[in-house]
């Protein structure tokens, strides 16, 4: 693989890699994945999002051994050693599937990398998004903004979102700089396309309004340098799910306190 492409994935933040997976081989894992039942449900409504590590699963487990990809990772970190955190399946499923807010994927690694410092370990990782039908804005396609990784690390805040539950979001200031910097690319690529994006790019991606259900395997790649501790993935559970609880317990009292319809009962 050339080194350019590197480059250009080090310039815009991205690469998109074009008819990395044959269609036959992506309605191969489609098939399989009729056979499984999903086991990632969002916390509000039971709403499946997709399925979990996919690592002992054939024809899954092939994925790793993908040319385009292995050429890829061993050309950005200039050897053969490394290591694949996540091979995810991720769902929108037909008209419910919910957007992803705005984020940078370095404001979650204290989950995936205990120990490291986002300002100097970010280069270590890899986003891998892999689509395993067609892409589209009606389809909640991935959404980008180019060339923001080079504003650096973004504010991030905590957020109970829709039926998504705890999530992690650029704040508006910080969005509308990225914004400005870049403009939004709609990433409508095709099957067997590979994303290939860095832990400081901006992404998110819009709702599935469309009567069919959005699929693509996500993967996480990182230095084999980089400490690892899956026990941290039980502590952000922990987490989300006590951030959770204390916004409900404040909401819930905020409504004890005033009775938000109170006006419109009231008469003259």
């Amino acid at each position: 693989m050339k080194n350019n492409l590197v480059d250009i994935y080090n310039k815009h933040g991205y690469y998109h890699a074009k008819s990395a997976l044959s269609k036959n081989f992506c309605k191969l894992l489609l098939t399989k994945l009729n056979t499984l039942p999903p086991k990632v449900f969002l916390p509000f409504g039971g709403i499946p999002w997709g399925y979990g590590q996919l690592f002992d699963v054939k024809p899954f487990n092939e994925i790793l051994s993908n040319p385009v990809l292995t050429k890829f990772c061993e050309s950005l970190y200039k050897t053969k050693n490394y290591k694949v955190n996540h091979l995810l399946v991720s769902n929108k499923v037909a008209w419910q599937g919910p957007e992803e807010m705005y984020h940078q994927e370095v404001a979650n690694m204290d989950t995936y990398a205990p120990g490291c410092t986002p300002e100097k370990d970010w280069k270590d990782f890899l986003q891998v998004f892999i689509a395993l039908e067609d892409q589209t804005l009606e389809n909640g396609c991935l959404r980008i903004i180019p060339n923001s990784h080079k504003l650096g690390i973004l504010e991030h805040e905590d957020i109970v979102w829709n039926h998504t539950g705890h999530k992690r979001r650029i704040t508006y200031p910080e969005m509308k700089k990225a914004y400005e910097n870049g403009g939004i690319l709609n990433c409508e690529i095709k099957q067997g396309d590979i994303l290939f994006f860095n832990h400081l790019l901006v992404h998110g991606s819009s709702s599935n309004q469309s009567p069919y259900d959005r699929k693509a395997v996500i993967m996480q790649i990182q230095n084999t340098k980089v400490p690892k501790d899956m026990e941290i993935f039980e502590k952000e559970a922990n987490y989300r799910k006590n951030f959770f609880i204390n916004w409900m317990k404040e909401k819930t009292k905020s409504l004890i306190d005033k009775n938000m319809y109170g006006d419109f009962t009231k008469t003259k």
